[in-house]
């Protein structure tokens, strides 16, 4: 489940809401709406330099924005600064952490949320930032009950019921989903993402039709909500019609860069289309919202490899591990034993890391690494026996050497031999011309 987080600026303040939570200070923002408001003016007790401090800072930060997007780094300083004056000021506590959220440090954003319920338990969209980023973490039980803490509290509090239904949702409770979201409906008949968790349970149950019916109804209100474009992805998708498939998750994607779902689905479909270079940018985009994403580093590695870009691939595979921690992914190891063996020329640290996979894997008793390790095995045998062939060729050629030097020294001496015997012979026969006696050529010369 995640609960989409959206900065408090253009607030409307008034001297009633300043006054809800108690004390100038810690009413700053409390029983209000934190929701995208034009300006207004508003109305300021005298002498309440909170109030004033922060409505600068909503204007200093709406001036920056270009497009309508915040500088969430700007955002962040903002209200550090405003929480380091003004420590009880639960508004400015809520939107630091809708800054850290969106910079990807979660665990920041979850103490300035924490901070801004202890400062104003009304503030129903820190609870329910809150329990996003506790459900994202693993935390379901933790999350479902900061829910249902603000929703028997709040009877106006839509947005924890549609969060409630996404949990129930995901435990495979579509009944009670549905329920609760039509709760949601009657309080807030606008709830875009009401209607992302009713074409999202239209879908899983394989019911297209009426998922696009729930989709379009959706879009009357949120022409542009990401959760409506990664439900009809999904509709597409499983109707085979992948490349409106693809359109509609980017189209997802960029409604909400942070949506790692339609991002994963991008990266997937282009890896089929053997479209490396998409399929990296959005494994690499994952990482950056979730740097302990292990998956996203293993499948990035395998785009990498695609690319061959193999020490990139290798350094992905390696990260994978490094963030899994004492869990690390199996698949990590394999992947990395298979780029050894295949496209390093490293059998050895190949046999390590496929030996690691088996061992953290559930490996069957026909899983390709047992095959990997016995080529691996054979492959050394292989090399082992051509490394002896070919010390044995080398003792041959050395004996070949030696002996064709021996014969080529003795024909060298016979041949020597055979040049003294034909001089002695002419001398000889240069005698026996000159003096007229026989001589015994090969007798030795006197």
């Amino acid at each position: 489940m995640k609960l989409r987080s959206t900065i408090t600026i253009g607030l409307v303040l008034s001297v009633a809401a300043c006054k809800s939570g108690g004390t100038t200070e810690g009413g700053g923002g409390g029983g209000t709406e934190p929701q995208h408001q034009a300006t207004k003016a508003v109305v300021t007790p005298a002498g309440d330099p909170a109030l004033v401090d922060f409505q600068a800072e909503v204007k200093a930060i709406e001036g920056s924005m270009k497009g309508g997007a915040a500088d969430w780094k700007d955002v962040k300083d903002r209200m550090r600064s405003l929480t380091g004056r003004y420590p009880r000021m639960a508004i400015a506590w809520y939107n630091l952490g809708v800054a850290n959220e969106n910079l990807g440090d979660l665990e920041a954003a979850e103490n300035a949320y924490r901070q801004a319920i202890e400062k104003n338990s009304a503030l129903r969209h820190a609870y329910e930032n809150l329990a996003g980023i506790l459900a994202r973490r693993g935390d379901h039980k933790q999350a479902e009950a900061l829910l249902r803490e603000i929703s028997t509290r709040d009877g106006g509090a839509a947005g924890a019921r549609v969060a409630l239904a996404e949990l129930q949702l995901g435990r495979g409770d579509a009944d009670e989903a549905v329920r609760l979201v039509q709760e949601a409906l009657g309080r807030d008949p606008k709830n875009a993402q009401a209607y992302c968790v009713l074409a999202k349970a239209a879908v899983d149950a394989k019911d297209s039709q009426r998922a696009r019916l729930v989709i379009a109804q959706g879009r009357k209100i949120a022409p542009d909500q990401a959760c409506l474009h990664l439900a009809l992805a999904r509709v597409l998708l499983a109707e085979k019609s992948t490349a409106d498939a693809l359109a509609a998750f980017e189209k997802a994607a960029a409604a909400d860069p942070r949506l790692v779902e339609a991002r994963f689905q991008i990266a997937e479909i282009s890896m089929g289309y053997k479209d490396f270079k998409k399929a990296i940018a959005n494994y690499d985009a994952i990482t950056k919202i979730d740097a302990k994403n292990s998956e996203a580093f293993v499948n990035m590695g395998v785009a990498l490899k695609g690319s061959a870009r193999f020490a990139e691939a290798e350094a992905a595979y390696k990260k994978a591990l490094e963030v899994g921690g004492d869990k690390p992914l199996a698949e990590a190891h394999f992947n990395l034993g298979v780029l050894y063996l295949r496209n390093l020329n490293r059998p050895e640290d190949a046999k390590a890391e496929l030996k690691k996979y088996l061992q953290v894997g559930q490996a069957a008793a026909d899983d390709p690494a047992f095959g990997l390790l016995e080529e691996i095995e054979k492959g050394k045998a292989m090399e082992e026996e051509m490394k002896r062939q070919e010390e044995e060729q080398k003792r041959q050629d050395e004996i070949d050497k030696k002996a064709k030097e021996d014969e080529a020294r003795k024909a060298a001496e016979e041949k020597k031999q055979e040049e003294e015997l034909k001089k002695r012979m002419d001398e000889a026969e240069k005698r026996a011309k000159s003096t007229g006696e026989p001589t015994d050529p090969t007798a030795p010369p006197k």
